[in-house]
């Protein structure tokens, strides 16, 4: 893991912003996120953007730049998702060792409640999202298998001595229980490019409309 990554601070932060031929004001503050480290800059002109440090080790860069594809192509199919911002044709930057990009930021909230009216909205949305996904494949993206994220998962957990022996029967049943049940699904299925992580926390509503973030 790259050191930097635990002892990033606002200089380096800053930094990056100035050298994409930003003026910021110095104000800058960390928004939660779990995996990625997040930032809120803002400009001399009054304009805030987000900057995304990218937890080394998790994603490769081809993989980050898919995901950046994948918002352009809904990004021009008038799909309301936050894309990063392009700089001198590129969306992606390194700075301290770690991958990064910049987002402009939008206000919204998530919903505390959605009507029936909004549920179909974005499922209408969810449908063009996945129509799009489909257009085109991400041939570096991690692909959501019972293999990957189940069965590696189980054993790893089981040879660290995590799972009490006592329950590790038990355990293991249900794990191949829920893979059997995800394989019986997914056969037959096309593979296509999703949201991943489409939870409510990651649907927002500002003055115009709904919106998906990550």
């Amino acid at each position: 893991m790259n050191e930097n990554f635990y002892n990033l601070t606002p200089d380096v932060i800053l930094q990056l912003v100035e050298s994409l031929g930003l003026i910021p004001t110095g104000h800058c503050f960390a928004l939660n996120s779990l995996e990625n480290r997040v930032y809120s800059v803002k400009l001399e002109e009054g304009e805030n953007l987000v900057v995304k440090f990218y937890r080394p080790g998790r994603w490769t860069k081809e993989q980050i730049l898919e995901e950046h594809k994948f918002l352009f192509d809904l990004q021009e199919n008038e799909i309301p998702v936050c894309a990063p911002r392009i700089f001198q044709g590129q969306s992606l930057f390194e700075k301290a060792g770690i991958y990064c990009a910049i987002w402009n930021r939008t206000g919204g909230r998530a919903p505390e409640e959605l009507s029936f009216d909004e549920l179909q909205m974005l499922g209408r949305y969810l449908g063009r999202l996945h129509n799009v996904g489909a257009s085109s494949v991400a041939k570096h993206r991690i692909h959501l298998t019972s293999t990957k994220y189940g069965i590696e998962t189980l054993n790893f957990l089981i040879q660290n001595e995590f799972i009490p022996i006592s329950l590790q029967k038990k355990y293991t049943e249900l794990v191949n229980q829920v893979c059997n049940t995800y394989d019986s699904f997914l056969r037959d299925e096309p593979l296509i490019r999703i949201h991943g992580d489409c939870h409510k926390g990651n649907i927002l509503k500002g003055e115009n409309g709904f919106f998906f973030l990550d």
